[in-house]
């Protein structure tokens, strides 16, 4: 059975990432193509950059890119994708997706307590191969892998 790692205090970090998230959200903000879930959805994507880059020793990239991170936020064609539903997460990618990422790697974000943890990985292949779900009313289709069903970490 896969097992997360263990809860990462994110406190120390916070005003770092809160800085890095603004950079990011500022330009974007009033773009026709930004889609904002809640209104910090760039600190909580920061956060579980922040994560991999404290588990794996490989720096953040905290340079605000006005046309996107190119569908990777780490080289070598890793992207973090951040669910703040940390007791049972999942990771999602949008079906309709032009950008696919050699790798993706599920961060659990417990935001309220500033703690996150990595779950699991899969491959651009696994995520095809998803099954595609809604999670909302009226929101896109989504290739979902519940985090029990992703790779060891490590392996």
């Amino acid at each position: 059975m896969i097992r997360p790692l263990p809860w990462i205090d994110l406190s120390p970090y916070w005003p770092e990432l809160e800085a890095i998230a603004e950079g990011r959200d500022g330009p974007k903000r009033d773009f026709d193509s930004s889609e904002y879930w809640t209104d910090d959805s760039h600190l909580k994507g920061v956060c579980g950059e922040k994560i991999h880059s404290l588990v794996t020793g490989r720096p953040m990239d905290d340079v605000a890119r006005i046309n996107g991170d190119g569908g990777s936020d780490f080289p070598n064609g890793i992207d973090i994708k951040t669910a703040t539903v940390w007791q049972d997460p999942w990771l999602k990618h949008p079906v309709a997706a032009t950008k696919w990422p050699r790798r993706f790697v599920l961060v659990a974000l417990d935001f309220d307590n500033k703690r996150g943890r990595s779950m699991g990985w899969a491959t651009a292949e696994d995520m095809k191969k998803a099954p595609a779900r809604s999670w909302r009313e009226k929101g896109p289709l989504q290739h979902s892998l519940r985090w029990t069903d992703l790779r060891q970490l490590g392996k």
